[in-house]
């Protein structure tokens, strides 16, 4: 499962439907924005690019640009991305325990 997904499953499992359309969106732009999909982080200033490697969005664009362009794929990336999906992964679970009881009786 990606890391948008499991974003997406963990605000659609705090908040209403309606509040979490608004809320992801928002999400998934400052991601995007921050990850380097709309400028390349070359263009960042320092404080931004440093701050973006900890996004799963530069990680998951490091890892395309590397494997399309063939380069190395930066080992930080591949790291980081494997902890973002093991920590979203166990807070979505844990989440939707924890709902399973009370919104669906």
């Amino acid at each position: 499962m990606s890391t948008p997904a499991l974003i997406g499953a963990i605000i659609g499992a705090t908040m209403s439907a309606k509040a979490a359309i608004a809320v992801e969106q928002v999400a998934m732009f400052l991601l995007a924005f921050g990850g380097g999909l709309f400028l390349p982080p070359m263009m960042f200033p320092d404080w931004l690019d440093v701050a973006s490697r900890f996004l799963p969005v530069r990680q998951a664009r490091e890892i395309v640009v590397g494997a399309a362009s063939g380069t190395e794929i930066p080992l930080w990336a591949v790291l980081g991305i494997a902890a973002w999906i093991i920590v979203l992964g166990a807070l979505a679970v844990w989440l939707f325990r924890r709902d399973e009881g009370r919104r669906y009786r």
